[in-house]
């Protein structure tokens, strides 16, 4: 678990499954996360059950972020790479949360724990242009636009 005083970031629980299913269901979000359709109940219970296989087997790694544990958000490594040794990542919060520094502070222990257990040399992310928010969010880590779409992070480990 990575984590200061309120917030941390910790593995998914089946616990979650209710906060999952309404964060995955919420059309608001879907043109940032590039979901299409509805997820069910069943379909996201499966997620979780096999979202504790390891990154080397499953590509991708989810995170919830709690805030005074509460889940108010997920931060995602998903695209592993080993020999690119490289990933992209994402982060979405609730609505309610944003603007509270939660997001930077997890976005900041990603990356620490892409560098430090992952050993991972760059990231990369898929932001819209129309995201001005996690636009600003990413630039103030280091992210710097390749294309219109994809920031990256080179040398995160430096």
């Amino acid at each position: 678990m990575l984590k200061n005083n309120e917030i941390s970031l910790r593995s998914l629980e089946i616990t979650d499954s209710d906060f999952l299913f309404n964060l995955e269901n919420d059309e608001s979000i879907w043109s940032m996360s590039g979901t299409t359709k509805e997820f069910s109940k069943t379909q996201i219970v499966d997620y979780i059950k096999n979202a504790k296989q390891d990154i080397l087997v499953q590509d991708q790694y989810r995170f919830v972020i709690d805030f005074n544990g509460k889940p108010i958000g997920c931060a995602d490594i998903y695209d592993y790479d080993l020999l690119k040794s490289s990933a992209a990542i994402g982060i979405v919060i609730l609505n309610n949360y944003r603007r509270r520094g939660c997001a930077k502070f997890a976005l900041r222990k990603l990356i620490r724990y892409c560098c430090d257990s992952l050993f991972l040399k760059k990231l990369y992310c898929k932001i819209s242009d129309k995201n001005l928010a996690s636009i600003k969010l990413f630039t103030s880590l280091g992210f710097s636009t390749k294309d219109r779409y994809i920031y990256t992070l080179d040398n995160i480990c430096n």
